[in-house]
């Protein structure tokens, strides 16, 4: 089973698949996008173990970047690079795989060298305490927004989420114009930024750029909501900022902190404790961060880079 890493998602666009061993080794390859045409050595090489079924056709032999051994399981079941939204920034990016002999779900964080190739893991997971018994798992894909779908053997499908879990599900502009990135790039936990700049069709001496984000939250009745932005301005000077909160029972933002932006990445935090900023029929959360630049930056090239915006409710 093979996946692609897909780039529209924040993904490297390389190619994923899983390959079920014969006596001793499950394994799984990782092959960067425009770099085809490698030999991954079966049958002389059952994952990176060497046997003893003749020579390569040509070398080199590309070894996994995964493999375990049958103490572990006995057929493996490849599935994708998690991209979505609702598992959060820890598993942006994990590798999910199963077995579908001993029905384990299994994910792990491949390590990317410079230039893109994998050359090992990390963070390996077991989820089968969390999930339970999925039975013997024949596909992990995804839907169209990333969330992740196993099918068991009897054609049953699941769909993975977290347990009391709240994530991003929308993002658009208020003020400005977004002119780089997505709301992937908001939980994305690496150098991948939203930028967004203030824009007017008309000559002005203070412009405003505001992004606005909503989340959804699986929790039954959550007491507080916590706000985290980590952001910076794109150029070194230092710009007053917001952070408001959508009230469902007034219809208006609630104003419920201030803090400023440099040109240095900064972090930002603030928690929210009223009831009246969780819509009680969809569950949903929308804030509205704000930047104001005024007098002659107003008329400059500026805009806020936002490395992470992290939503979550208790």
């Amino acid at each position: 089973k093979f996946s692609v890493d897909k780039p529209e998602w924040l993904g490297t666009g390389a190619l994923v698949f899983a390959d079920v061993g014969q006596d001793a080794r499950e394994e799984a390859d990782y092959e960067p996008a425009g770099k085809g045409g490698r030999n991954y050595g079966w049958k002389v090489y059952e994952g990176s173990r060497l046997s003893n079924f003749g020579q390569l056709s040509y070398s080199p032999h590309s070894p996994p970047f995964l493999e375990y051994d049958h103490s572990l399981g006995f057929s493996i079941t490849g599935g994708p690079i998690y991209r979505g939204f609702e598992l959060g920034s820890t598993y942006f990016g994990a590798y999910f795989f199963a077995d579908w002999v001993t029905k384990k779900l299994w994910s792990v964080l491949p390590t990317l060298d410079p230039n893109g190739e994998a050359v090992g893991w990390s963070s390996w997971t077991d989820h089968t305490p969390f999930v339970g018994d999925l039975g013997n798992i024949v596909s992990i894909d995804q839907g169209s927004m990333g969330e992740l779908f196993i099918t068991d053997y009897f054609g049953k499908i699941y769909r993975i989420s977290k347990t009391n879990a709240t994530w991003i599900s929308n993002v658009s502009r208020s003020d400005g114009a977004i002119v780089q990135g997505q709301a992937r790039s908001l939980i994305a936990s690496d150098d991948k930024f939203l930028r967004i700049d203030h824009f007017s069709p008309f000559y002005t001496i203070t412009k405003k750029t505001g992004l606005v984000v909503e989340a959804k939250t699986n929790m039954t009745t959550p007491s507080q909501v916590s706000i985290e932005v980590q952001a910076k301005v794109n150029q070194s000077v230092t710009v007053p900022s917001q952070v408001l909160v959508w009230n469902w029972t007034s219809g208006l933002y609630d104003l419920v902190s201030t803090y400023s932006l440099n040109g240095t990445l900064g972090n930002h935090s603030v928690i929210v404790t009223s009831s009246d900023h969780i819509d009680p029929t969809s569950m949903r959360i929308r804030i509205k961060l704000t930047t104001v630049f005024s007098g002659p930056l107003a008329q400059a090239n500026y805009g806020v880079m936002y490395d992470k915006v992290n939503i979550s409710s208790q």
